[in-house]
Parts: structure tokens; sequence; C-alpha cells
């Protein structure tokens, strides 16, 4: 006997009607159930004969304020080109704006007025600590941020006139962004749903929904109620901090039932074992994570120097030649070596650094000082190792087992030529610890921006509550422009980065480029169009003046707001 197929169950509507008692037009419970980061819904008159608490005037006044975070865009549709000017604003830039495609953003605007702020009253449904803010954009006709992607739930609430919202609800649609433009926009966006929204219709979006919505007839205000959702990486460096602080020194990792060792520098699972006693949140990670991340951590771990890299990288071609020559390999007297098993060979792990490497060579990269190969290694030997010979090495981060050119004891040596450069910037940042300070008159697109140097910078960011970078630089719109990674890197760990830039005449005519960190090491360019200069790596009687230089032009620069992650 044959079982009666169950009914479907229907579809959510995605558009209601509401009313000044149910403003979501339905019970926050239903809409918590149904919708609340599920479904986009448009509530049509969900604020019935609703009069925007603000004016237009008044808003562009704010925007105006030294306090408030404001942008004014403007699209020029004939050349597909956008343009951001970051608050505060003035009467002249309002003039230059026209009667079409350009809008006006304010964020935070509930703070500074208490009208608006009422309008939080009717989403006191939702925890207050998940609110962010109200944002109120003012738009002429054709104005909007473009299609684009927010990363939290929000209500976009018509204030004044009318805005055309396209939405989709595609679970596959391409969220790239576009490279050209300094807005998040959508490099592809194909609305599913399409609507005109009048004041006092609302519309709900959860995180990930791509929409572009657009001023359309005439003047139009739209009031956007964000929520916070911080990111998992901003949730576990807190934690990670707040614990940190918490943990007595005496409390350490402890191995008193370690066994002999099988294999020299193996971190096998009855460390990881241990790993996860000693650490609070361990027990959420997967073996591969938390191994992977030991690795790294202790092969850096309380390391007084790093390798230095030579002062010309070694070709694959040179080194078999001199090994077919009869050169040795030695590991560098700096290194701290470790490997670990994994599904599909092991890792090796090496200051803080991690290579796929076979199981065989791994062990006897950490077993051995001195290695005599053949003249045909392998690949993966030449990767993993460099021509050594016996002299005193330079402290600064490198290759697993390259010894470092001579030098005076400080590091200190000329710098000539871009791969010297990019060498240079790495050894210096693989240096710090905690502090950083940027001179950047120029930023080419590979500076400061290949993967190398942006987990080091990630890695000083991220070290805790004494995470501090400060980069003075002369043209953050231009990196904005040119999607330079260093910035992305800035809007997502703002908290530990800071980016200024020089407004003074003299400031700005200052061309040299320099690095100081917080080892005593510093990089200076006196030309950062040219790739020539010196640097050091232990040498405070010079980093000094250029720290206190650098601390002058901060307190006289401006913050760059242009940078600032804008919430659309």
């Amino acid at each position: 006997m044959k079982r009666a197929p169950s009914p479907r169950k229907p579809s959510l509507p995605i558009e209601v009607r509401g009313s000044a008692r149910q403003p979501l037009g339905m019970p926050p419970a239903q809409f918590l159930r149904d919708y609340w980061q599920k479904h986009p819904l448009l509530i049509r008159n969900a604020f019935p004969d609703f009069v925007p608490p603000i004016q237009p005037e008044d808003l562009a006044g704010l925007a105006c304020e030294e306090g408030a975070l404001s942008r004014l865009i403007r699209h020029d549709e004939a050349r597909e080109r956008w343009q951001v000017k970051s608050g505060p604003l003035s009467e002249a830039d309002f003039a230059k704006t026209g009667d079409a495609n350009w809008t006006l953003l304010v964020q935070d605007v509930d703070k500074w007025d208490a009208d608006v702020a009422a309008l939080l009253e009717p989403f006191a449904f939702l925890p207050s600590w998940r609110v962010d803010d109200i944002m109120i954009s003012y738009a002429e006709p054709g104005g909007g941020v473009g299609a684009h992607v927010d990363q939290y739930d929000v209500f976009l609430l018509q204030g004044l006139g009318q805005r055309h919202w396209a939405i989709s609800t595609d679970p596959a649609a391409p969220k790239d962004f576009r490279p050209d433009v300094e807005l998040r926009q959508l490099a592809q966006f194909e609305p599913t749903h399409e609507w005109l929204l009048e004041p006092g219709d609302m519309l709900y979006l959860p995180p990930g929904v791509p929409h572009d919505g657009v001023a359309f007839g005439g003047p139009c205000m739209t009031i956007s109620v964000g929520m916070r959702a911080p990111s998992q990486a901003e949730l576990t460096g807190d934690l990670a901090d707040y614990l940190a602080e918490r943990l007595h020194e005496d409390q350490r990792y402890a191995d008193p039932d370690l066994a002999l060792a099988k294999a020299p520098g193996e971190i096998d699972a009855a460390a990881l074992a241990r790993l996860r006693r000693a650490l609070p949140f361990a027990a959420a990670l997967d073996e591969e994570t938390l191994r992977d991340w030991f690795g790294r951590f202790i092969t850096r771990y309380r390391n007084a120097q790093t390798p230095a890299l030579p002062d010309r990288p070694v070709s694959e071609a040179a080194l078999r030649k001199q090994l077919a020559a009869g050169a040795r390999l030695l590991r560098h007297p700096w290194s701290r070596m470790a490997w670990s098993r994994g599904p599909s060979g092991a890792t090796l792990y090496a200051n803080g650094h991690a290579w796929p490497a076979p199981t065989a060579l791994a062990k006897q990269l950490c077993a051995e000082r001195e290695i005599v190969v053949d003249a045909t290694p392998t690949a993966a030997a030449v990767a993993a190792a460099g021509p050594g010979q016996r002299r005193a090495p330079g402290p600064a981060q490198g290759a697993p087992a390259v010894s470092a050119p001579a030098d005076d004891g400080a590091g200190r040596r000329a710098v000539d030529g871009r791969e010297a450069l990019a060498a240079a910037r790495l050894q210096l940042l693989a240096a710090a610890c905690h502090r950083l300070a940027l001179h950047l008159p120029l930023l080419a697109r590979d500076d400061y921006g290949n993967d190398a140097e942006l987990a080091e910078l990630k890695r000083i960011a991220t070290s805790g509550r004494r995470a501090d970078i400060r980069i003075l630089l002369h043209d953050p719109a231009a990196a904005l422009r040119d999607g330079h990674r260093l910035i992305a890197l800035f809007q997502r760990l703002s908290s530990s980065i800071a980016i200024r830039t020089p407004v003074e005449d003299a400031d700005r005519q200052n061309t040299s480029a320099w690095l100081v960190n917080d080892t005593g090491g510093h990089l200076y360019l006196p030309d950062a169009s040219r790739p020539q200069g010196r640097m050091a790596l232990a040498d405070r009687a010079v980093q000094a003046p250029l720290q206190q230089q650098f601390d002058e032009i901060w307190e006289r620069s401006a913050r760059a707001s242009e940078l600032q992650a804008l919430d659309l």
C-alpha cells in the first residue's frame, strides 16, 4: 500500500503589508522564525504616513561636521566612473554635485539626532547589542552606490521620494568585486526581484544578499538600520587576548609523560593531545589546524634571531652547480625546525613558516645539521635548503637553511635593486614583534602587497593588545583605487592598523621612505621612487631619529578616512 505524499510546505511570501501595530507585517516572533538571517522581505506600508525625522539640508550639515563619518559619491554614467569624497565635507563639495547621479551617506546619525535615534524603538525585539547604527543616504535621481553585498542584516526604510531596489536571491550568484572602483561593487549582478519603494516601505535583507538601490524620479532619502556582526577572526583574536591576560605565567605547556623521541623534530599525536589539555579552546580545533598552528608557533617562539636571506637570491641552477662541485648544506644555527605527519605526506616547519615535504626529507632536515647530497638533489631539497658556509648569521627571516651574508653584527648594509629591497622589507617585518611604523610617499603594487609580507603584517597586527602598525601614506586614494592588498588588510584589522596622510606642504614634499620596527631595525630610502638605500637589523642609534621624525609627522597628519570600510 503506497503512502500518500506529504503536502509541500508553502513557500514564504517575499512581500507583505505592514501596519502601525505590526511594522514587520507579522509578529516579531514569526519574523525571527521565518525571515531573520534566512530570507529577504519587503514590507509595504511598514510605517504608515511616514515623515522623516531629519531633513536633507540638516543631513548635509551633519556631513560637514568634523566627527561625522560621511561619504559623497558621484557616478559618471558616460565613462562609468565612480568618485568618492570622504567627510568632513564642505559647501563647495555639494556645489559640484549637479542634479543627478550622486548620493550622500552619513553613518551613526542616531548618535547625533534624538529623533533619528527614536526610530530604533520598533526594533526593540532584537538584542540592543546587535544594533550597529542608523545610516541615512540622500540621493538625487540616478544616485546610488552600485550593486554590492553586506555582511550584516539591514532594514532599509524609505524616508523620502522613491528608490528602485533590485536584489538577487540566487544562492549561486557571483560575489566577486570590481577591481576598478573604490567601492566594493559586484563585478556581476543579475537581479531576481525588483521593486519601487515609497515613503514608509521597508526592505529587510539578511547578510550576503546582492542588492542595488537607485534614486528614482526626484530627491530620495533612505534610512538604513544596520546590525553588528563581528567576524570569526575578530571574535577569535579578542577572545585569545582576553584569555591570555587571565592566564598565569606559571601555567605552561608541560610533558611529564614524555617518551623517547622516535624522530627528532616530530610534532606527534601525544604533543597535540597535551596542547588540547593546555589550551582552553583547542578542543574546538581539528587536528590539522592545531598541528599547523603549533608548528608555525613553536618554531618562532622565543627566537632571539632569525636566519637571513642572502644578498642575492640563489637560483636553483646555481645551487645545483655548487652541490655538484661538492658544496654541503648546513642548517643555519638560528634556524628552528619541526615537522609533522599529515594525510598526504609531511609538513616541514621552520621559523614560523611551513612547507610540504617528503617525510624522509623533513626527518633529515630536523635531525642533521650538515647534509651531503649528490649532484642531482630533489626539487624539495632545493626548495627547503640553500648552500651554507661557516660564517656568522645575521638576524633576519629567511629560508630554513640559508646562511646570512656577513655584516657588522647590527645587520647594517646597503640595499640596491628591487629584489634586495623586497628581501630587506621581509627581514624587518619578520623581526618585528608588535609595533611598526611605515612612511610611504609612494606605494607600488608589490610593496607590502605580496603574500609573505602580508602574512608578517597580519602576524604583527594580531600579536595582542600591544599590536600597533602606523602607516603614513601620501596618496591613500590611489592605493584604494588600485586595490592594493595592504588597504584590504587595514580595513579588516583597523583596530591595530592605522593610516594617516600628511597634510602640511613640508611633510608632503618629503619623498624619502622608511620603515622602523620595535627591535631596532630600519630601512631607509632617500628617494621612494628608487630602490636604493640602507638598512639595519639592530641599530637603535640610527633608528631613533627616523622614529622621532615619523612621530612628529604623524601628529600633524590627518586620518585617511577614505580608506575606512564603508557600510553601504
